[in-house]
């Protein structure tokens, strides 16, 4: 049986998927991928697309850097920002 935590993650990974583009999705890096999750958690796809126009359009066009100079979440704390903000630019190091 799935723990509640492994299904509402699992559902969130889908839903962070599907705001991103399956074909993007797929050759993302994986810190790139962590952050969006995070941020898909935080907010939900719904609000993220809506209220994060520049991160979404980054995010899509694969720049990385720019994502994460847009990834701040004014209710989630310094620490959950440092976080996304060092994913995305570990993605864009490594890409």
């Amino acid at each position: 049986m799935m723990s509640l935590y492994h299904q509402d993650f699992n559902e969130k990974e889908s839903d962070a998927r599907n705001y991103v583009g399956k074909n993007r999705w797929r050759g993302m890096p994986q810190s790139a991928k962590n952050a969006v999750i995070d941020m898909v958690f935080n907010l939900g796809a719904g609000k993220l697309e809506r209220s994060f126009h520049d991160f979404t359009k980054a995010i899509r066009a694969g720049n990385y850097a720019e994502a994460a100079a847009q990834s701040h979440i004014i209710k989630i704390g310094h620490e959950r920002n440092s976080y996304n903000k060092s994913q995305l630019l570990a993605a864009a190091y490594h890409s």
